[in-house]
């Protein structure tokens, strides 16, 4: 993790999209924030758990939500991108998708989907602990 403050500018270079969610073949990044946009997404210790792509109606496993699971699947860790303040961005480092919920959001009468990050490092010694134990 880099704790030195990017601009959106930085911030857009290295993402390459206005939207909060990137992954392509080449690159896998989201942008992320506590209750400075429409998206709830809220942190619990070191796992961060992120409301899919979508604002209006059911979210649907298309777009970022697809990439997402793509990424969760595949084990393919993703660059995240925390805007702390209106022009205040750090990069967090690599995260990996650990599970993804399908889940109803009664307030806003939908279905959402809701993905649990977790930082590489943790992920991996988690993965590391599970195979040893097994073994």
């Amino acid at each position: 993790m880099n704790d030195a403050q990017l601009t959106w500018q930085e911030v857009l270079e290295r993402h390459g999209s206005r939207r909060g969610i990137r992954v392509t073949a080449a690159h896998a990044s989201l942008l992320l924030d506590f209750g400075l946009s429409r998206y709830v997404n809220r942190r619990d210790g070191q796992r961060v758990y992120y409301e899919g792509e979508g604002k209006r109606g059911d979210q649907t496993p298309t777009g970022g939500n697809a990439g997402l699971l793509e990424c969760m699947q595949t084990r393919r860790a993703l660059r995240v991108f925390e805007r702390t303040r209106p022009g205040q961005w750090f990069d967090r480092g690599e995260y990996m998708v650990v599970a993804a919920l399908y889940r109803d959001a009664p307030r806003e009468q939908r279905m959402i989907f809701e993905f649990t990050l977790e930082p590489l490092s943790i992920s991996t010694a988690l993965q590391r602990q599970a195979s040893q134990s097994s073994a």
